[in-house]
């Protein structure tokens, strides 16, 4: 997983999405200015099966449009804009700037020395992600999928590259560390879960801990955090053992990511 890569690894949540428009180029090319090693990304699929980088199933509150992605084609998604709604500071920098929603297949091609965390969100694109995949060849690919069913997909297709674990085996290996048992098999290696335990309605255990770092370290897994913004907070989770931390503000924590390569 994401071989060659130093550990812990500085991950930028949709980009440096803190000063540009997530999940565009703009906000995946500054990530890499400032030293993240791994870009995170959402996938959806457009009308005509185009595999598309945005993280809602609507464009509303990124772009200039309305409407489901999934309603659209890749031909429409390319004309609006994606830097109409981002604001930094009170200002719209990118507003009429050329930011678009770009395809998956544009952003490998583009920072061919990046890892890349790829999220699926809808059900029924796992094959056209795949495709993409292998026509372009990235070196350092992990794909997540939140949703158990969109995992399921996945697995069907029996992927080269390695999987995180979906929400409900983030739930079960929680359930298995917390009461002491013996872990069960999962075919992902990554455990990608928040700091804290308030978006997981089902569980009112704190999700990270060393307790649960400890775990997945045993199973041959490793952990990501998100979303960490803080350097302090980021280094006393590195402290803890963590292998990779999201963040939407990859520059605020280079320093300290730097000083533990």
């Amino acid at each position: 997983m994401f071989d060659g890569l130093s550990r812990p690894l500085l991950m930028a949540h949709r980009g440096a999405s803190r000063y540009a428009p997530e999940n565009t180029l703009e906000a995946f090319d500054l990530a890499m200015r400032v030293g993240a090693q791994v870009l995170e990304m959402d996938v959806r699929l457009t009308r005509d099966r185009e595999v598309v980088v945005i993280h809602d199933a609507t464009v509303a509150r990124t772009t200039n449009g309305t409407g489901p992605v999934a309603s659209l084609s890749a031909a429409e998604l390319l004309r609006l804009d994606a830097g109409h709604n981002f604001e930094a500071n009170g200002e719209t920098l990118f507003r009429d700037g050329g930011c678009i929603v770009p395809r998956l297949e544009d952003v490998l091609k583009a920072f061919p020395n990046a890892g890349f965390n790829i999220e699926i969100k809808d059900r029924g694109m796992a094959r056209e992600v795949l495709d993409v995949l292998h026509r372009i060849g990235p070196q350092n690919v992990v794909l997540a999928a939140a949703d158990d069913d969109v995992m399921a997909e996945l697995v069907t297709f029996e992927p080269s590259c390695p999987l995180s674990l979906c929400r409900g085996e983030v739930k079960g290996f929680l359930v298995d560390a917390y009461r002491g048992r013996s872990l069960q098999r999962f075919r992902g290696r990554a455990l990608q879960i928040p700091v804290r335990h308030h978006r997981f309605a089902w569980s009112l255990l704190p999700v990270a801990t060393r307790r649960v770092i400890d775990a997945a370290h045993a199973a041959g897994i490793e952990v990501h955090l998100w979303t960490v913004n803080d350097p302090k907070e980021a280094s006393d989770w590195i402290a803890r053992g963590v292998d990779g931390i999201f963040t939407d503000d990859p520059s605020a924590l280079h320093e300290v990511f730097a000083s533990r390569w």
